[in-house]
């Protein structure tokens, strides 16, 4: 199956945390002298919000004295988190909606092992921290699209796809943007459907890539997969028929493809575009 990357693999998991009480002065001295840009604040174990450098100086420039406010005084709150097993495309979409550039990161998963389920947002011990910047090195193409672009995220609705041949009922299409007729920063299109042994046999046969460990079970059964996988370049390959449904005539396509473990046949295959501005319009699968 496909697996996207979790905040757990791309967080800092040394965050430092500070007590609402503490002083201005005090928490200006820490970030400064270890060389960070934010704390969180902790209050009875459960995180309450957080102080930037940009919080500290916005109150000294409005003449508070920071050897008597405290951190409580002038910290963001209530604190927007995010689980260590949520995809990194979830931290996108918070940072997004809220418009912050830090997620403190909380572990639930002793919690969803105890309960059977998954747990309400919020919950779990504090053991980590992301950055847009942190996220970004794994997903350069979900850049935030500028106020020069003419729009927001908001304004997406879903689009119509133009149809194309021979498409079968069972095959999934999602097209979002502002715009029907062209694509734009931000704009995203997904192309759903199911890879069967048949596919994986029909490519081998086309692309002459026979390896056993897609063909054979018996044989792929004493492979460190322990199963037979997909070939990556017919998973990959997918995103063609997403390409396919964009509204635009013609584009350059650059395929970054995201982190994807091996996929088995039977398993759903969702290819997605996403344009990013270049030096013309591109799209990232």
């Amino acid at each position: 199956m496909l697996v996207p990357v979790t905040i757990r693999e791309v967080m800092n998991p040394t965050v430092e945390t500070i007590s609402p009480d503490l002083d201005a002065a005090a928490v200006a001295e820490l970030l400064h002298g270890k060389d960070i840009g934010s704390a969180v604040v902790v209050e009875d174990g459960d995180p309450v919000g957080i102080v930037t450098e940009l919080d500290v100086v916005g109150l000294v420039a409005e003449g508070y004295d920071a050897g008597t406010v405290t951190a409580a005084d002038c910290m963001s709150g209530p604190v927007v988190t995010v689980d260590a097993d949520d995809s990194i495309e979830t931290a996108v979409d918070r940072f997004r909606e809220h418009t912050i550039k830090k997620l403190p990161v909380l572990d639930n998963s002793e919690a969803r092992s105890a309960s059977g389920s998954r747990t309400q947002s919020g919950d779990g011990d504090l053991v980590g921290i992301v950055t847009t910047t942190d996220i970004s090195y794994y997903l350069p193409q979900l850049s935030r699209r500028t106020k020069a672009s003419g729009g927001s995220t908001a304004d997406h609705h879903h689009r119509d796809r133009v149809d194309t041949a021979y498409e079968r009922d069972e095959w999934e299409f999602e097209s979002l943007g502002p715009h029907d007729d062209r694509i734009e920063v931000g704009d995203v299109v997904k192309f759903t459907k199911t890879l069967s042994q048949g596919d994986v046999a029909a490519f081998a046969e086309a692309s002459g890539d026979t390896n056993r460990l897609h063909l054979d079970p018996d044989y792929a059964q004493g492979t460190r997969f322990g199963h037979p996988i997909a070939h990556g370049t017919l998973v990959a390959g997918v995103v063609s028929a997403a390409l396919a449904a964009c509204p635009a005539s013609s584009f350059t396509s650059r395929r970054t493809p995201p982190s994807w473990a091996p996929s088995t046949s039977g398993a759903r295959s969702p290819p997605s575009v996403k344009s990013s501005r270049t030096s013309g319009t591109t799209a990232t699968g």
